[in-house]
This record gives structure tokens, C-alpha cells and sequence, in this order.
């Protein structure tokens, strides 16, 4: 992947999914500058003068589990505390929030089953609501097209 990646004429970024592990990811993606060098894989860049905000939403039982209760799908108090500082940053600018799990049903049984956990999802929503500058999320996970409303915005 990173050899095809290495060969795009444009930039680009990469997001960890469901079935990545963050140790190989950093493995193969970790000379980036903006791959953090431990702790969850969530940075932000600027694209002209969107911020973007690159969330982790992967969830394992690894060592960030005794740090950050994990459950399934639970983004926890740590993750949503750097959002809340990301956003809180970036008040006076667009953002884009990307994702890999989306935090609303998709009406797909089995992928609703497993996404966030209703409290985090309310967390979350309350969060984006404060930042109406929060112009898109934009998630990945059910490979579906779907739009819905979420936190003021549209994911």
C-alpha cells in the first residue's frame, strides 16, 4: 500500500480502520510526520483553509485500553478530549472531521451492531453541535454512500 500510495502525484493521509493494528500501521506509514509516534493515530492538517481533523476510532484490545477503558467501539474520554481540543483550536476556521466508523445507524444489521456505543455517539453529537464549524464528517467502515444529519453537520 505504501509503495502504491508513494506514487500519487497529489497528497495524502492515512486513517486507520477497523481491521488495522496501530504497531504494523506505524510500522508501514510511521515516517510521516503527522503518524504520531504512540497513543492513538489521530492528527490534524490543513487543506488550504479547511482543518482537518483525522480521529481514531479503531478499537483493540491493546496496551491503550488501561489508559482509555475501551469497550467496543467506545471512543472514550481521551479520544473525545483531544476533539474537544482540536475543535476548540480551529473555531474560526472550517473543519472536516474524518473517521473510519460512522457514528450514526446505517440501517445495515450487522454494521449497526457494532458501531459506537449510544453514549459515546451522544457524546459526540453534543461535541459537533458546539462547533458549527464543523462542515463535514466523513467516515468509511459500511462502504456504503450514506448521508444522515449528525451534530449539526451532515456525515
Amino acid at each position: 500500500m505504501r509503495a502504491l500510495l508513494a506514487r500519487l502525484a497529489i497528497p495524502w493521509h492515512a486513517f486507520v480502520g477497523n481491521h488495522d493494528d496501530r504497531a504494523h500501521f506505524r510500522a508501514v506509514f510511521g515516517e510521516r510526520p503527522e503518524i504520531p509516534a504512540d497513543g492513538f493515530i489521530q492528527y490534524a492538517f490543513d487543506i488550504g483553509d479547511v482543518r482537518v481533523i483525522a480521529l481514531d476510532t479503531l478499537d483493540t484490545l491493546d496496551t491503550l485500553d488501561t489508559l482509555d477503558t475501551l469497550d467496543t467501539l467506545d471512543l472514550g474520554r481521551l479520544r473525545l478530549a483531544w476533539l474537544e481540543a482540536e475543535l476548540d483550536a480551529s473555531r474560526n476556521r472550517p473543519v472536516l472531521i474524518g473517521m473510519h466508523h460512522p457514528p450514526v445507524a446505517c440501517g445495515i444489521g450487522f454494521m449497526d451492531a457494532i458501531r459506537f456505543a449510544p453514549g459515546d455517539s451522544r457524546a459526540l453529537d453534543a461535541l459537533v453541535r458546539r462547533h458549527p464549524n464543523v462542515e463535514r464528517i466523513v467516515c468509511g467502515h459500511v462502504h456504503r454512500a450514506i448521508t444522515a444529519r449528525f451534530g449539526g453537520t451532515i456525515v
